[in-house]
């Protein structure tokens, strides 16, 4: 069995006091936008409640984020990184192609638990995330997810369950699928469940990765 890249282990630096101080500031930062986003809403929370809240000046804030919609995506994105990460670090093997449809559905349809629990938020953020000046800095979430979906998808490979792939990246189309599935679920005002959401990926899934 192949075992999956998870990151090579780098020997832990103690930080230095200045760098640390950083951290814990943007720790507080990221703890007060959660609170306030989750009980005002993104509309209804403004960044100087949120550097009350946070105990730091309003200038310190805009040192770390430039507009409230930053702070907002550096949420969701560390959010869906981390979930990414213990999804596919949990994968079990793969031992043929219905299995690797079924592995990748899955995989694919949990990050959507990320999602679920602020359905609200997570509209705005999949809208503002088309409009950040920065473009890297809206591609660390898809970047964690097509890499990981690379390995996967390299692992099959190896073991001769896919063909090789000589057109565009699988991984990019399984990512675009991904993504129109969350759109459409986020803005069909609760007329698309989460099960036919997850059912109608699967399908997709299935079709992208027939032979």
């Amino acid at each position: 069995m192949t075992l999956r890249p998870t990151g090579a282990m780098k020997e832990i630096q103690p930080l230095s006091r200045r760098e640390a101080k950083k951290r814990e500031k943007l720790s507080r930062i990221e703890t007060a936008a959660r609170e306030l986003f989750t009980e005002k809403g993104y509309e209804g929370t403004t960044t100087r409640a949120i550097a009350e809240r946070a105990d730091i000046g309003v200038g310190t804030l805009f040192l770390y984020f430039k507009e409230k919609r930053d702070l907002l995506v550096h949420i969701f994105q560390a959010d869906i990184q981390q979930a990414v990460d213990r999804i596919f670090d949990d994968l079990p093997s793969i031992d043929g192609p219905e299995r690797l449809t079924s592995v990748v559905g899955d995989a694919l349809t949990r990050v959507f638990q990320v999602y679920e629990t602020q359905p609200r938020l997570a509209r705005v953020f999949a809208k503002e995330i088309l409009f950040l000046d920065d473009e890297d800095q809206g591609k660390a979430w898809q970047s964690k997810l097509v890499n990981r979906l690379e390995a996967l998808l390299s692992e099959a490979r190896e073991n001769k369950i896919l063909p090789e792939d000589d057109g565009p990246p699988l991984s990019l189309h399984l990512f675009a699928l991904h993504y129109h599935a969350l759109v459409r679920w986020l803005g069909s005002a609760g007329n698309i469940s989460p099960t036919q959401r997850d059912t109608e990926l699967r399908a997709f899934v299935a079709s992208a990765l027939r032979p």
